[in-house]
């Protein structure tokens, strides 16, 4: 009896074993390789003869896929790891999500939804690699690639529009961007338009360039590292409180038409740069220790250069500064040096809270546009700083100071040159050279004393 017992223990422990054998087989990862073998149907994910080995790719497994094919039916799975490269193959999921650990992309079409949890590699010189909102017919919301670890992207990236919704980026974790690296949309402007949506960090090594896709600096997130953000046309959108650090920085380039909520930091040592004939909307607030370089286009926007912020105005321009709907007003609460030869076409309003400063012998205008209309108003609280020589020439609008505000120093010249001008009790001119001419029909009216320290006021074919 003691001899029955022990052999059906002994069997029952060889059937434990066995079955557990069976289960950690069935558990275990497998990589499978796409052949494109099946007779029946080359083109289907499901078809095990399509696999190397035979089978479909389960939860866990790993793929790779290197041939130029087209691949039809792609689940929602779980990957450990995800290859796609080669000849450039095209992964077609219709609505479906592929989550993976590790992406590595070189060259393809992929029209399915990504998540990388840990790392991917986007290394595609040519033509690069493309995320595809056009096969899927999803529409709104659109093939979406998400990133919760860390991305190293070497070369260009296309996002490709489908009805009503292009393709969409979303970093929540690390976007790493090395030279010549580019994330281009397949449309611009409208609800086609791709997507690059930073909600953590992305870092700069080279020149990145973002091509007529909506790029998103969300609040919390940061642009960090040595290398120069481009945001060629497209539709920007910029919601701090969010911080370019490092020793960053953006351009905003050929039409882009950014927008403005909240605060922007712009640490030591980095730079946003607006350049003809981009354009800035919005309400918001440049702040930080680095410098704003507005070398031409339009500010729409209701904009404060806050204290700290360092701000030039160079460049042929056109520099525009427009009044939008409530919008169209530059506060200035630090330092904007406008430089020799530019001009400021004002159809907005200007706050100077801080200085805004000519450097020496340089020649700049700040101009309403023209007789007539209603003055635009350059309402001075701080200090017009003009050194030795320089002149700054304020036309057809109308200049005014508060009351026991608003200084002109510096050495050089200031013109109240035709418009309407408003100076308040208090007001100053002050410094030896320093020189404040009211010329060429300018009306001014006066309210209160104006003070004049080692300086002089010329009146010239006044009224």
């Amino acid at each position: 009896m003691r001899r029955l017992l022990a052999a059906a223990a002994a069997v029952a422990l060889l059937t434990a074993g066995l079955v557990g054998s069976s289960a950690r087989r069935a558990s275990a990862s497998t990589t499978y390789t796409w052949t494109g073998n099946s007779p029946a149907d080359p083109h289907a994910w499901g078809a095990e003869k399509n696999w190397e080995p035979e089978g479909v790719p389960q939860d866990g497994d790993s793929v790779n896929v290197d041939k130029g094919t087209t691949i039809v039916g792609v689940p929602t799975i779980t990957l450990d790891s995800l290859s796609a490269g080669g000849a450039g193959p095209t992964l077609v999921g219709g609505s479906s999500t592929i989550t993976t650990n590790t992406l590595t992309w070189s060259r393809g079409r992929i029209a399915a939804s990504l998540v990388v949890n840990v790392a991917a590699q986007l290394s595609s010189p040519g033509p690069g690699v493309i995320l595809d909102n056009g096969s899927t017919q999803q529409g709104a919301p659109p093939v979406t690639f998400t990133n919760n670890g860390s991305v190293v992207q070497t070369g260009p990236v296309a996002l490709n529009a489908g009805a009503n919704a292009g393709a969409k980026l979303v970093n929540e974790g690390t976007w790493s961007a090395t030279v010549d690296s580019s994330i281009t949309s397949s449309h611009c402007c409208n609800e086609s338009t791709g997507e690059f949506v930073n909600d953590g960090i992305l870092t700069l090594t080279g020149d990145t360039t973002v091509v007529q896709a909506r790029f998103q600096a969300r609040p919390g997130s940061s642009v960090l590292g040595a290398g120069t953000l481009r945001l060629f046309g497209g539709v920007p959108e910029f919601t701090g409180p969010w911080n370019l650090g490092g020793s960053a920085s953006i351009r905003l380039t050929d039409g882009a038409k950014a927008t403005i909520h909240g605060t922007t930091t712009i640490g030591s040592g980095c730079k946003l740069q607006q350049e003809p004939p981009s354009e800035i909307h919005g309400t918001g607030v440049l702040g930080g220790s680095g410098t704003y370089r507005w070398l031409g286009g339009v500010i729409l926007a209701n904009l404060t250069l806050a204290s700290s912020l360092g701000a030039v105005i160079e460049g042929s321009g056109p520099h525009e500064l427009s009044d939008g709907l409530h919008a169209g007003v530059l506060t200035v609460e630090d330092t904007v040096t406008q430089k020799d030869g530019t001009a400021v076409l004002m159809n907005g309003r200007i706050v100077n809270k801080g200085t805004w400063h000519v450097p020496t012998a340089a020649e700049a205008t700040i101009e309403a546009g023209g007789c007539c209309a209603a003055p635009k108003r350059f309402q001075n609280e701080g200090t017009i700083e003009i050194d030795s020589a320089g002149r700054l020439a304020l036309n057809f609008l109308e200049y005014s100071n508060p009351v026991n505000k608003g200084v002109i120093e510096g050495g050089g010249t200031a013109q109240l040159v035709n418009g309407i001008h408003e100076l308040k009790d208090g007001g100053t001119v002050r410094g030896s050279g320093t020189r404040l001419e009211i010329i060429s029909n300018a009306e001014v009216h006066a309210a209160g004393t104006l003070k004049l320290d080692h300086a002089a006021v010329l009146i010239d074919h006044a009224r």
